[in-house]
């Protein structure tokens, strides 16, 4: 927390405010926030107390109370580049002025670090073969979770047509990247703008992929594939995205062109 805390009052960009809600800790959290508040109280207003809602519900909330122009998502342990914020801003500002009055969202490259910040990849993307041009089309999106939250910016009205969140989506920067790609544009920054820390107990994250390793992980791991793969479809029914047949086309189409 600290570290992120850091990098952040180090942007180049000083125009931001921080909202951060915090969801019931009890690992020293609220200290940390809390001495971060007193000195920059102009800067952070800090939600405590109330009930342990959980990740989407806590960002859902945090969505819902801002007013700000532009979002971005902050992760409790990675690392933001002193340029994240200007460099995100920029992008999103041109791709406004060449879309007007839609929603974007704009996210950037990563570089994945282990616990202790040695990088392990200086690009997430090539690290897990994950090709953002494809991934700017709703029918390539719909089966290649590809959008990052930590590494994302979203104007208002992306954030007005992504609330409110369905109760049975996997994670909310996943369901706001179909919102934003289904009736706005996608747009990216090819470089890393973010140290993006992963530990050995990972869940979520960067997963290299191999094409070898990849079919192998998903015949051994063939029913949670199966589940995995019923729940994004029940998700992309909200987007009229119906079509059985459609969807595994899609995801052999991004098979063969972004990771052989």
């Amino acid at each position: 927390m600290n570290e992120l805390l850091g990098s952040l009052f180090n942007q180049t960009c000083k125009d931001w405010k921080l909202i951060v809600r915090d969801d019931c800790s009890q690992d020293g959290t609220m200290d940390i926030l809390l001495a971060y508040k007193q000195k920059y109280s102009d800067k952070i207003n800090l939600i405590a107390g109330g009930e342990n809602i959980g990740v989407i519900k806590s960002f859902e909330y945090l969505l819902n109370i801002s007013t700000a122009d532009y979002i971005m998502f902050c992760d409790h342990d990675d690392v933001w580049l002193p340029f994240k914020v200007e460099k995100t801003l920029l992008e999103m500002k041109k791709t406004e002025s060449e879309n007007k009055d839609v929603p974007i969202l704009v996210h950037t490259d990563l570089t994945v670090v282990d616990e202790t910040l040695n990088v392990k990849a200086d690009s997430f993307w090539k690290f897990s073969k994950l090709n953002q041009k494809l991934l700017s089309d709703f029918n390539y999106l719909a089966v290649c979770n590809g959008i990052t939250g930590c590494a994302t910016m979203i104007n208002k009205t992306a954030k007005e047509i992504s609330l409110p969140f369905p109760k049975f989506i996997s994670m909310h920067d996943s369901w706001i990247a179909l919102c934003v790609c289904q009736k706005g544009k996608i747009a990216y920054v090819e470089s890393s703008t973010i140290l993006y820390r992963q530990h050995t107990e990972n869940v979520l994250g960067a997963q290299k992929v191999e094409a070898g390793s990849y079919i192998k992980n998903k015949i051994l791991s063939l029913s949670s594939f199966i589940e995995t793969n019923k729940k994004q479809r029940k998700i992309l029914k909200q987007f009229g995205y119906n079509s059985f047949f459609k969807y595994y086309y899609y995801k052999m189409c991004y098979f063969f062109k972004a990771r052989l």
